[in-house]
């Protein structure tokens, strides 16, 4: 696997959240021209945080890199500093800081019709895999429910012998409702 793709992988997809991804597919499924390569925001980031100017002169997105646009559309922050600080704190908390760089360079220079089609196919696996872990977890709270339920005794996943058998029956129920 390269490692741009480890780092989106195992890194940054991790950490942006599901409204963060929702928000990038859409950007990435219509090619959003506010989704940009090279700079982290538009307009570049003009203030630091702590100048004299931050309080009174807070500056708007217009357009914003991958990590970035996570944070300014999905966690629906409007201005350059609070999507700067948003991607810095995305980046330090990455475990994987060689394959980071790698991915936001991999990012930057690849022609804009592969970084769409490939960034497309990477945001809607992460989905997936967060819809897989979620559903997994709403049928394991769904059986611990219907074991207190039913025990041994009331419905058809009580009647099942053994954990296995148990469980199909609770999927079967939990489809069935």
């Amino acid at each position: 696997m390269e490692r741009w793709r480890r780092a989106w992988r195992n890194g940054f997809s991790r950490q942006l959240s599901t409204s963060g991804l929702l928000a990038l597919r859409e950007a990435l499924a219509n090619d959003d021209p506010r989704l940009i390569q090279g700079p982290h925001t538009l307009p570049r980031h003009h203030c630091v945080r702590d100048s004299e100017c931050w309080p009174i002169c807070p500056v708007k997105v217009e357009a914003a890199c991958i990590i970035c646009f996570a944070g300014w559309m999905g966690e629906w922050m409007s201005f350059v500093g609070d999507v700067r600080d948003y991607y810095e704190n995305v980046f330090e908390t990455s475990d994987w800081d060689a394959d980071a760089y790698a991915f936001i360079s991999w990012y930057d220079r690849a022609p804009r019709a592969r970084m769409l089609k490939v960034m497309l196919a990477e945001v809607e696996l992460a989905l997936a895999e967060r819809a897989s872990r979620a559903r997994s977890g709403m049928l394991t709270q769904w059986m611990n429910v219907a074991e207190r339920m039913y025990g041994d005794c009331g419905g058809p996943a009580g009647k099942a012998k053994g954990r296995a058998a148990k469980r199909k029956a609770a999927q079967r129920e939990l489809v069935s409702c």
